[in-house]
């Protein structure tokens, strides 16, 4: 069971990066990235995701100097298991990191 859980990864991984390329394309014509999930061609965040293992939110503060954005996949339903990958984030300058249950950093077990 745990290599089903670890092989559910791949799909927060890459819905933070396709999440993080729409906030890319959105700055270079706004120059401003967008927290609104309609804009960014989703119909909601906070929403099950894929497979129903993880779900989307992202953080973009309005007004921010330079521009920012997060995005975060956490773990939901059976995924919750996982308590070693609970979240996977990535931010406007490409930085992708993970969190464990507990909040603290799991990015080289996770990411690597």
């Amino acid at each position: 069971m745990t290599q089903i859980r670890k092989s559910r990864r791949t799909e927060a991984k890459t819905a933070i990066l396709d999440l993080a390329s729409r906030e890319e394309r959105l700055y270079t014509t706004t120059n401003a990235y967008s927290a609104n999930p309609l804009t960014l061609g989703y119909p909601a965040f906070g929403q099950a995701i894929g497979g129903g293992y993880y779900k989307l939110d992202v953080v973009a503060p309005a007004g921010a100097n330079p521009a920012t954005f997060t995005v975060t996949a956490t773990a939901i339903n059976s995924q919750l298991k996982d308590t070693a990958c609970a979240q996977f984030i990535v931010n406007q300058t490409g930085k992708q990191s993970s969190l464990n249950s507990a909040g603290a950093d799991s990015t080289a077990q996770c990411l690597n």
